[in-house]
């Protein structure tokens, strides 16, 4: 997945397909280290108890 702006709205649409979508390993991984989302925020780790 390329993103050429990362402010873009179809970047915005792709990743929200994507999250909406995707099962839980991928789901982490997309808002880990794409988004920089803190892997102790309380929906992030409700989904590595999905992933366990």
């Amino acid at each position: 997945m390329t993103f050429h702006s990362p402010n873009s709205m179809a970047a915005n649409a792709a990743m929200s397909t994507r999250l909406a979508n995707a099962c839980s390993s991928i789901r982490y991984r997309l808002r880990s280290e794409l988004l920089d989302e803190s892997p102790q925020d309380p929906e992030m780790k409700a989904l590595q108890v999905l992933i366990l």
